[in-house]
This record gives structure tokens, C-alpha cells and sequence, in this order.
């Protein structure tokens, strides 16, 4: 039986520092923090919101980080997206807060593993 791995986050929105966040990337049953940065909020009346998603092609964990852009047509769709970054890792995300709507600018995500 496969793990699934997936991410929860919660990124927020300042107007002067931009978009960021924090997460948790669920990788062979284990928790691994994560930071996202460079992302464009498409709704400027929201502050945080909180995102979830599958993550596909992930064989070693080392490949998670990095710089993901948006995959064809559906990138930066309002409900979520498809991602992917420089390793082939595959970000399937989707926002859990209601009414947001979210767009990805080309190789404007980075996802970068943190120390526990």
C-alpha cells in the first residue's frame, strides 16, 4: 500500500511584504514543515487563507523544495491549481477558505523544506 502524501498550508497576504506561508508537507507518514513564498492573492479583501493539496512524483524528499509554476490551461484557476517544480514533483492545491480566489504567476511559488 502506498502513503499518500499531501500538504496543508496557511499563507497570508501583505500588501507591503507580499504573499508567504508555512506549511506541512506529509511525506511516508511523516510531518516535514515547509515556507511558501512568491505568489499573487487575486482578492485583496482576504489576509490568510489556508490550502491543501496532493503531492504526486515525490520520491525523495529532498525534491520538494523548490521553484513550482503552473501546469497548461488551469493555472491560477480561482478554486485551485497544478503545480510543478524543477524535480517533477506535482502539487495538485486547492483552497479550504471559502470565497478565495488565488493566482500563480509563472515559476513565482517557491517552496523551500525547513528545519523541525
Amino acid at each position: 500500500m502506498q502513503t499518500e502524501n499531501k500538504i496543508r498550508a496557511v499563507v497570508s497576504y501583505d500588501l507591503a511584504a507580499g504573499t508567504w506561508g508555512t506549511g506541512i508537507l506529509t511525506y511516508k507518514g511523516k510531518d516535514y514543515p515547509f515556507s511558501i513564498s512568491g505568489f499573487l492573492v487575486d482578492d485583496f479583501g482576504i489576509t490568510s487563507a489556508e490550502l491543501s493539496g496532493e503531492v504526486l512524483n515525490l520520491k525523495n524528499l529532498e525534491d520538494f523544495s523548490g521553484n513550482y509554476s503552473g501546469l497548461g490551461a488551469g493555472a491560477g484557476a480561482m478554486d485551485g491549481t497544478t503545480l510543478k517544480n524543477q524535480n517533477g514533483v506535482i502539487i495538485n492545491v486547492m483552497a479550504t477558505t471559502q470565497g478565495l480566489k488565488f493566482e500563480l504567476g509563472v515559476d513565482s511559488m517557491k517552496i523551500e523544506l525547513r528545519n523541525k
